[in-house]
This record gives C-alpha cells, structure tokens and sequence, in this order.
C-alpha cells in the first residue's frame, strides 16, 4: 500500500537533532521506504484511501468520514504484562516484594524481568540490547513513517514536542487525530536545546516478505509485544502491537507514563483526566476538569448523552 502515497523521503527537512535518530533507526530498522509526514489533508487521504484499498479500514458509509479497522483478535487491549518502565535503578520505580519476584515463565518476555502488582521494571542496557535484536529488519518490505508531534497546543510552555517512527499507516491516521503532528513541531524543536523531545519508536514487528500466519489486514507480532519505557532518556519503544494504547505513543506511554517522570522533575502532575462542556437550556455553558483513576468511568462521563434532561448539550473537549 505504500506505493500510494507520495513519499517524502527527504531528511534534510529534519532538525539535526532528530534527523541523527532517525538515521540511526533506518539502519536497524531497515525499511524500504521512509516518509516525513507533514500532517496535512492530501496525506491524511492519500493513507486512508490506500489503507481503505488494502482492506486495513473499511468506510463506514452512514457516516461521513467514518472507517472502521477489524483488527487481530490478539491484538485487542494495552498489555500490563509486557509494558515495561526501564532506569538504572529499580527502586526509582518498584520495590522488591515481601515474597520476593515471581519467576518468568513466558519464554518471550526476558529473564531479567522484575513484575509487581505495581509495575514491571528492567534494567535499561540490558532492555536495550533485547530490544535492538527485535528491531533488527524489522521494517523490510514497509515504509517508514516519521511523524513529528505535539500534545498540547503550539507555543505552549506546557507542550510536549515529539517524535514518532512507525511502519504502521494506521498509526498515523491516529496520532493526526489524537495530537497536533506537522512540520511546524521541527519549528518548535529548532528553538529548543532538543534535550526535551521525547523520541518514540513503534513497529509491528512483521517484516515483509513473512513466512508467518499473520492477518493481512491487521499485522502484528503478540508473541514478541513489549512496550518499554525510557523516563531518564525520554524516549519510547513499543514492538508487536498495532493496538492504540500500545502504538500511539502520546497516548499513555508519553502523556502519562514518560508524562509522570517529567512531572515529577518540573513540578506539575500527570494524571487520567477529562474536560467536557455542559450547555443547559438557557444557554448557559460550563467546562468540567475530572481527573480519575482507569477503570472509573471517563469516557462514559466524557460521551455522555443526556437523555432525559431536554435542553442540554453535552460536549466531549478532551478525555
């Protein structure tokens, strides 16, 4: 499908800071391809219609500019299991157990890996080394996509600027609906030390051609999947999964994971939040801030249809 979008391969549009990882990736990664993406309605569409053509998302014709993806039954749901914070010293993240660790039993998550109720946690080198045996080839027969991002508006003091690598079109469809991506974030790293970029990379991990049984129109590896997390490196690597919460990395991994790391340093607090407006019959208009736990019910609150109360209007802003 890659062959239906007009590739901009050129990486002297790229800030010498990130242009530097990102020839770093190319090489391990190996793609045939490699595009900067630039955020805008032509390339939004020229991926939609070649992933609409491929099978990758059907158009919902009910609705306008509806699609759905159906995706891999093992690839449905964020992994706890192989979602990994890594640093030098395990004490910055979990504690040992009274009982102490259990042992690893899955053959395909590392030896080395500390699990807790709390969290998961491993070494930072030693991850790196496991990662980089998983990314080698990864992206041979796929394109490579480089997507500059922000969460949070342009200019702000309280945006994040970042970058994402993936082989993955859905992933970029996404991450253009969940954050702001263009070429004005190279503008916005140009006037940084790039100290503050947070990097991500994300692959599916299925290199083409593949002697696996893999759904055509969903790739993925669950075998493989880890989501890793670098706070003292800023930096992000998801493999396996095509699923949102592990594949768009400004989703939990930066705003909340990586998020609650740089919180702690600069002195603000990463949480689960919503903001929503409520419109009553006179017209009057008020803007609501929740900040829950998972598994409380914001998005219900944040979609909320108000059914039996005629007048009112209710609007998700963000969740």
């Amino acid at each position: 499908m890659e062959a239906f979008l007009h590739a901009n391969n050129n990486l002297d549009v790229l800030p010498s800071k990130i242009r530097e990882y990102v020839e770093e990736k190319i090489k391990l990664c190996q793609p045939s391809n490699f595009h900067v993406c630039n955020g805008s309605d032509e390339e939004n569409q020229q991926l939609l219609s070649a992933m609409e053509l491929s099978g990758v998302i059907r158009r919902l014709r009910k609705y306008k500019n509806c699609y759905i993806a159906t995706t891999d039954p093992r690839d449905v749901a964020r992994v706890e299991s192989r979602t990994v914070i890594c640093t030098k010293n395990m004490n910055d993240i979990i504690s040992t157990p009274k009982s102490g660790f259990a042992p690893i039993t899955d053959p395909n998550l590392p030896k080395n890996l500390k699990t807790t109720q709390l969290g998961n946690w491993m070494d930072t080198d030693e991850m790196l080394e496991i990662l980089e045996k998983r990314f080698a080839g990864c992206m041979r027969g796929r394109t490579l996509y480089i997507i500059p991002y922000m969460m949070g508006p342009y200019s702000s003091p309280y945006s994040k600027i970042a970058v994402e690598l993936t082989d993955s079109p859905y992933v970029v469809v996404s991450m253009r609906i969940m954050t702001r991506v263009g070429s004005n974030v190279f503008n916005e790293i140009k006037t940084s030390d790039g100290s503050d970029v947070v990097k991500c990379l994300h692959s599916i991990g299925v290199p083409l051609p593949t002697d696996k049984r893999v759904n055509p129109t969903w790739p993925c590896n669950p075998e493989q999947t880890l989501v890793t997390h670098f706070p003292e490196r800023n930096e992000v690597i998801s493999f396996g999964s095509g699923y949102g919460g592990n594949s768009l990395c400004g989703k939990k991994c930066l705003a909340l994971r990586i998020g609650s790391s740089l919180a702690k340093r600069e002195g603000w607090l990463a949480e689960h939040m919503l903001i929503m407006g409520v419109t009553n019959p006179e017209g009057v208009k008020k803007y609501f801030v929740a900040a829950f736990p998972s598994a409380c019910g914001k998005t219900n609150l944040a979609m909320l249809r108000p059914v039996g109360l005629p007048g009112y209007k209710v609007e998700c802003v963000g969740k």
